[in-house]
């Protein structure tokens, strides 16, 4: 199995949108793109906390989320 990367991850955004625009209109998609936003935040302290028990560098996770690693370290820890 493939880690899906940039591209594949962005097409799969697309298209959770399109589906909430069928599915959840007006203020509606907006109560849902919060609850989303506050899963994916739990689901990436997780995956760094993951990350840092199987001993990455916060460097290494700084880098992956566009931080510097002691901006990483200060959001994530």
């Amino acid at each position: 199995m493939t880690t899906p990367g940039p591209t594949i991850a962005s097409g799969l955004a697309y298209q959770l949108l399109d589906e909430l625009d069928l599915a959840f209109p007006g203020a509606d998609r907006l109560r849902v793109l919060l609850a989303l936003r506050d899963l994916v935040e739990e689901q990436m302290h997780a995956e760094v906390r993951t990350m840092t028990q199987r001993h990455a560098s916060w460097a290494d996770v700084g880098e992956l989320l566009g931080l510097t690693k002691q901006g990483a370290w200060k959001r994530y820890r």
